[in-house]
């Protein structure tokens, strides 16, 4: 069982962590191994006992490196990017309310479908912000838009150790970030990009200002996520680490 972000994680509506708790507790203790992807669910894993101890591992998401390279800081206005559904996890309302108090030009691109979409157009018309932000709906192949951006955005309300942020950092792209879940873990604060609380409006919004408004901060932040990106995300590191858990639970299963 690889888990992808806890359902009993911090940031989840009340009822669903209860909930989560006790079928994760059960399904992981008579399943084979698991698998967390970032060090936050694996300590997480560890304090609510979800799983055998002798069963748990730590293997943090990967995808797979690419020679595109973005530019950020060289355009004007800023170019922002967000990649994920429409949904109340994603928390794409916070992200428009950080965007409406923004004092430099910007243009800002969402990636993504959901239930969600109708309820976000009626927040992008009220907040007067139709000139400036675009619902691009499901886009299959997203390096263009990532290579043509100056910044990436991430709002939600509770992660794993989101794939959309190691696409982003493998571009060289500056990230700002909501502190949730295994983020911070990719998303060196002060580093590789920065963070601010969930739910926090006017700290998303004075990082992306604080970024978008310093080029060479930006170029610094996405060359140092590239690097960073590099020794810890890669699909390669990830795909080492998962096969020798694979080959043990197939040779035990060909053993009974």
């Amino acid at each position: 069982f690889t888990a992808h972000g806890w359902a009993l994680t911090v940031g989840a509506a009340t009822l669903r962590r209860v909930y989560g708790l006790i079928l994760e507790s059960i399904l992981c203790r008579i399943g084979g191994p698991v698998v967390t992807v970032s060090e936050y669910d694996f300590h997480l894993a560890e304090r609510y006992k979800v799983g055998r101890r002798d069963r748990r591992h730590l293997i943090r998401n990967g995808v797979s490196a690419t020679d595109r390279r973005a530019a950020p800081g060289r355009q004007k206005p800023l170019r922002i990017i967000a990649i994920g559904r429409l949904s109340t996890v994603k928390n794409h309302a916070l992200m428009l309310q950080a965007l409406s108090r923004l004092s430099l030009p910007f243009h800002a691109s969402i990636i993504g479908e959901g239930d969600l979409r109708q309820s976000l157009e009626k927040q992008i018309d009220m907040l007067g912000l139709h000139d400036s932000v675009a619902l691009l709906g499901e886009v299959t192949e997203t390096a263009d838009l990532l290579a043509a951006a100056d910044l990436f955005v991430l709002s939600s309300k509770y992660e794993g150790l989101p794939l959309s942020v190691l696409e982003a950092m493998s571009l060289g792209l500056p990230v700002v970030a909501t502190d949730v879940g295994g983020v911070k873990e990719a998303v060196l604060d002060g580093t590789t990009g920065l963070l601010s609380a969930s739910g926090d409006a006017a700290q998303l919004a004075k990082n992306i200002e604080k970024l978008g408004a310093n080029p060479e901060l930006m170029r610094e932040h996405g060359n140092r996520g590239r690097l960073h990106f590099e020794k810890y995300f890669t699909a390669e590191r990830m795909i080492n680490e998962l096969e020798p858990v694979y080959s043990t639970m197939l040779h035990a299963a060909d053993t009974r």
